[in-house]
């Protein structure tokens, strides 16, 4: 398979075809020329609609930060944990759920959607229902590690094909004092999230540290979400390492193991 007369080096495929001013073979650059007309061809390629099954403003940014056009459907979900249901078992329904409910029958389009769930020993920690109850949610998770889960859905409508995963990433809370609490609920960004936090949030910084994918804290995995669309013949334009908070930040040692791994496509009527 020739590149412009150019052999691709392996970790061509491994991370395509992100930043190719680092793609090296014999100690050769490709140019950037070269880079820019092999992702125009991609992004020619695509023929599906993109939806992005979410209203949030997070999951808005990240999908953007692959390079991507889309819209926005906000459906309508019934968000109540069954009985005996684990947290993974709910975040990967509600993200099935919720594409099923934003995809239009028939269609050429893929569907993206996600929910996250911070879990605390086993128990849902939702959005909190206020100010109080955010300071409840964040003096319970001081200094202590929970688990970040989200379910993953990306539903091919005309295909008839769907990836459905489950991403987790354990998080270690630092120990933060009761005034940095009050000061950072104050500020009204806990309302909205899971857990009552924000791993990102510039100045109350409430995370020690990961073990796993940092964009999925923020609720969507972008190196899953990239793997899969690729696995879709649907190849973002933007690689994930040169956008991701952490990967741009700091590196990511577990990106290589993500994008590594081949997602499960099932087929069948799912709509119906």
């Amino acid at each position: 398979m020739a590149l412009d007369g150019l052999r691709k080096p392996l970790y061509y495929f491994v991370f395509p075809p992100f930043n190719c001013y680092f793609v090296r073979e014999n100690k050769r650059e490709y140019n950037r020329g070269t880079c820019e007309r092999v992702i125009a061809r991609d992004r020619r390629r695509r023929r599906n609609l993109l939806i992005l099954a979410s209203g949030s403003p997070r999951r808005k940014e990240l999908l953007a930060k692959l390079g991507l056009r889309f819209q926005i459907r906000c459906p309508d979900v019934d968000e109540t944990n069954g009985e005996a249901e684990t947290p993974p078992m709910l975040a990967r329904r509600l993200s099935l759920s919720k594409a099923m409910a934003a995809a239009h029958c028939g269609e050429p389009e893929i569907v993206i959607a996600a929910d996250t769930l911070v879990a605390l020993e086993g128990e849902v920690l939702g959005k909190p229902r206020d100010a109080r109850h955010a300071v409840e949610m964040l003096t319970r998770l001081r200094g202590r590690m929970h688990l970040v889960y989200s379910g993953l859905t990306m539903l091919d409508v005309g295909q008839n094909r769907v990836i459905d995963e489950i991403v987790e990433t354990p998080v270690w809370m630092r120990a933060y004092s009761d005034e940095e609490i009050a000061a950072y609920v104050a500020t009204g960004d806990p309302i909205d999230k899971a857990g009552a936090y924000a791993i990102q949030h510039p100045s109350f910084t409430p995370v020690e540290r990961i073990k796993g994918c940092y964009a999925n804290v923020m609720g969507l995995p972008l190196c899953h979400v990239y793997r899969g669309l690729a696995a879709m013949n649907e190849l973002p334009p933007v690689h994930p390492l040169g956008n991701c908070h952490q990967a741009v930040a700091q590196g990511c040692p577990w990106a290589a193991g993500i994008l590594g791994a081949r997602p499960v496509v099932t087929t069948g009527n799912f709509l119906e």
